[in-house]
């Protein structure tokens, strides 16, 4: 599984087409996802790209989240694209699950597309969790940084310590991220550990 980090306000065309672009080549390559467990904007269209070309969505959002979120009615519960969705008690647990689905299993990969807040703060908290879990650390994490849209969190991440090239990847375009991650991938494929 990849964990997907990414929008769930914006709703510009070539927004919708990067996440879908992003959910199409995963889904290629035979891997599944995690993600925020929306079905709006960047968050919808990466999941449907995934459930669409018949790979596995999961999704985990908090109980409070899905409760009040007015994109949940009654209607479209059933049409969520996802496989399995997983609720949890906080933000800190759904941010820790998003990363290791299964006990012992983290993600294979984290990609972080255009977003707010949220997603600033997963990339940081996965920075974090490589430091207190072995498990972690070998996990990459690849931003898509179409734009400019991310320079500022880059900048960020480089005052805190973390080293491009080394923490993260940025690339401009889906394409150019895919060979890292396949490359990546493959390496923790490979481990008898993992």
């Amino acid at each position: 599984l990849i964990a997907v980090y990414c929008s769930a306000s914006t709703e510009k065309p070539a927004d919708l087409a990067l996440a879908t672009a992003v959910g199409e080549a995963i889904a290629a390559r035979g891997w599944g996802i995690t993600y925020g467990a929306g079905n709006v904007s960047m968050m919808g269209a990466v999941a449907r790209a995934v459930i669409d070309k018949g790979s596995f969505v999961h999704g985990v959002t908090t109980e409070q989240v899905w409760k009040n979120n007015g994109e949940l009615t009654e209607g479209s519960r059933s049409t969520m694209p996802m496989t399995s969705l997983e609720l949890t008690q906080d933000i800190y647990t759904r941010m820790h699950k998003m990363f290791m689905p299964q006990p012992g299993k983290p993600v294979k990969g984290v990609m972080l597309l255009k977003g707010g807040a949220g997603s600033s703060q997963e990339m940081f908290a996965l920075h974090q969790l490589r430091k207190a879990e072995p498990l972690f650390r070998d996990v990459p994490l690849a931003i898509i940084n179409r734009d400019g849209e991310w320079d500022a969190l880059v900048k960020a991440a480089q005052h805190y310590g973390m080293k491009p090239g080394q923490d993260f990847q940025v690339f401009d375009t889906v394409e150019a991220a895919m060979p890292y991650l396949d490359a990546q991938v493959a390496q923790l494929n490979a481990k008898p550990d993992w």
